[in-house]
């Protein structure tokens, strides 16, 4: 992946998710989104994170040799001195951006994903070096339908140090009205979600003898509803002896496999662990379909790398997933409703070898693909700094 064009604007990435040798999953997708935007811009991310396995009080780790440029800060307090973390975060992200405005010089747009809680950084970006900056929102706490509302205090927060940002890109219409609906102003654009479609591709030899259906999450049941989806997976298996529901998940939970085993299903269930993402695209390769029963949801990434694997989808309609899937690509059924998703999983075991695996994956390539998702950013950042 390449791109011609002048790399004129200089940007760099904070983000309140971002992975870190603690979690190497966290917010991954970011990282996806910076790769993106560096096909056209000179990227980096500065991240501050909390280790409290670490001998030294501070690290820095760097890599400069692809083409988004991290600078990761771990540190860690002694524990009578953790209250005082959020101070040593602030100042923490102070020392590491005027580091990195000493080498690399001052950027010309700050670009934050996930407000809370580094939308304050941004902001005293803007105020102090008059650097503009933007939003990229992927959290689902917005939407009406998540368990718990925002607090009062946490929604003034955002509010406040979000008011002077330059745009506004959440990654789905859904999570663009609820954003709106609590009060966040900007200009607004809908961009997707990102995937590497050159690594995230269709299957030339796909064995169709076993149906592996597919489930990748952090297995949160009130979030995923695992319990309801394992439930009605074991209904379908009662009449379909050709069936394997493989879990990618890094650290599943306890209570999933017991589940699995208190239903029966163990034989018919494999745990897949943590895998990355050469991993990850090989086991969507192979698989039958994907398969979400999600309470909630913005859009998922797992939906566009299976799309770009040439894998259906079957969901649960929630969020913005209606946005994408539909009769062309997947199924959607009403959220938690189990008679609806198992008429839709013995429907797909039948139909999923008949879904256009090329069709799918561009698909894929005109709506998430580095350049498309990139070149979008591209023209925000060319918006903010028009004078």
């Amino acid at each position: 992946m390449q791109n011609s064009s002048k790399k004129s604007k200089h940007v760099l990435f904070f983000s309140s998710w971002y992975p870190t040798r603690i979690n190497p999953t966290n917010g991954d997708f970011v990282v996806r989104h910076g790769e993106a935007v560096s096909l056209f811009c000179k990227a980096a991310v500065l991240h501050v994170a909390y280790d409290t396995q670490m001998s030294q009080r501070k690290e820095i780790l760097s890599n400069t040799s692809q083409s988004l440029s991290e600078y990761i800060y771990y540190f860690r307090l002694p524990f009578l001195l953790k209250f005082l973390k959020p101070i040593y975060f602030l100042l923490l992200y102070r020392q590491a951006f005027r580091s990195y405005v000493k080498k690399q010089g001052k950027p010309d747009i700050v670009h934050l994903h996930v407000m809370f809680p580094l939308v304050i950084i941004a902001f005293l970006c803007k105020l102090f070096y008059g650097i503009p900056y933007c939003i990229t929102e992927h959290w689902t706490g917005y939407l009406p339908t998540a368990p718990k509302p925002i607090g009062r205090l946490k929604k003034w927060y955002i509010q406040f140090f979000s008011r002077y940002n330059s745009s506004v890109m959440p990654v789905s219409e859904d999570l663009q009205k609820a954003l709106q609906n609590y009060g966040v102003r900007g200009q607004y654009t809908v961009v997707q979600n990102v995937v590497d479609t050159s690594l995230f591709h269709p299957s030339q030899t796909k064995d169709y003898a076993k149906i592996r259906i597919i489930h990748i999450s952090h297995l949160k049941d009130e979030h995923k509803n695992i319990s309801g989806m394992v439930r009605v997976f074991k209904k379908v298996c009662e009449t379909n002896s050709q069936l394997v529901l493989q879990i990618v998940s890094e650290n599943p939970p306890l209570y999933v496999k017991e589940y699995v085993e208190e239903l029966g299903i163990q034989t018919k269930v494999e745990f897949l662990g943590y895998k990355n993402r050469h991993d990850l695209a090989q086991v969507l390769r192979e698989a039958s379909y994907l398969l979400l029963f999600s309470n909630y949801e913005n859009f998922p990434c797992v939906i566009v790398e299976a799309l770009a694997s040439g894998i259906p989808v079957v969901s649960s309609d929630v969020g913005g997933i209606s946005e994408h899937i539909s009769s062309e690509n997947g199924i959607l059924v009403e959220s938690g409703n189990e008679t609806e998703l198992q008429v839709a999983i013995d429907h797909m075991n039948v139909q999923a070898a008949l879904y256009d695996a090329n069709a799918l994956h561009s698909y894929a390539v005109e709506h998430f693909s580095y350049e498309t998702v990139g070149a979008q950013i591209e023209h925000v950042y060319e918006l903010m700094t028009v004078k």
